[in-house]
């Protein structure tokens, strides 16, 4: 496995947790590499605000199965705090999604997100939340993700949807932002109680699998 890190830092805005990030990095990458069989990568550290959770101060993308992005905003009053907790999240949770886009690099339907993005929250809850719920999701629209399958089963193996607002809250006054993420996260979360397993583990297994096994 060989891992590069890649800190974005040209004008040096990131200089004062340069520090703090070497030793997130030494802590976590070692214990999210045991989990997932990623064989090269690419993960590149920049000031983004744009890209980050205005609470957390932090954000990331995986573009593909060897290259991804964490975001920072260094604006944001905890983000000392944040590289040390949310940042490990983000890692982990857009990890995952390395590890599945080597198998499963095309990713259209809303299922296929619902699951995508379902593993990547519970993976980061099995790493670094002792089990507890994505901090990013509000309890609230965790809670209340059933009021919408009957809105999402006919879009399941459809294209043909808005991602920004089943996920980014595009159109808050029909869904909360997060929804995605929150159906995602339980409904993969019911297929691993169910199959006794881990999103570890179950990183391969496919969209249709998971969907079937907990909707259908």
């Amino acid at each position: 496995m060989k891992i590069e890190k890649h800190i974005l830092n040209a004008n040096g805005a990131l200089n004062p947790y340069l520090d703090d990030l070497n030793q997130m990095f030494s802590k976590w990458l070692p214990i999210i590499t045991k989990q997932l069989p990623i064989d090269a990568l690419d993960i590149c550290v920049a000031k983004y605000p744009q890209g980050t959770n205005p609470k957390l101060g932090v954000g990331g993308v995986a573009l593909n199965s060897n290259l991804l992005y964490i975001y920072m905003d260094t604006s944001n009053s905890n983000i000392k705090d944040s590289i040390h907790t949310h940042i490990p999240e983000a890692l982990a949770h857009e990890m995952h999604h390395c590890a599945r886009l080597a198998i499963y690099s095309d990713v259209k339907t809303l299922g296929e997100n619902f699951v995508l993005e379902g593993l990547a929250c519970q993976f980061e809850s099995e790493i670094c939340g002792e089990g507890k719920e994505p901090s990013f999701i509000p309890a609230e629209v965790l809670n209340t993700w059933r009021d919408y399958i009957n809105q999402a089963a006919p879009l399941l193996d459809s294209d043909d949807y808005c991602f920004n607002t089943w996920f980014l809250g595009k159109a808050p006054d029909e869904m909360p932002k997060y929804l995605g993420y929150a159906m995602g996260y339980q409904i993969v979360g019911e297929y691993l109680k169910k199959n006794k397993t881990n999103a570890a583990k179950a990183y391969d297994k496919s969209a249709k699998e998971i969907i079937s096994s907990v909707l259908q």
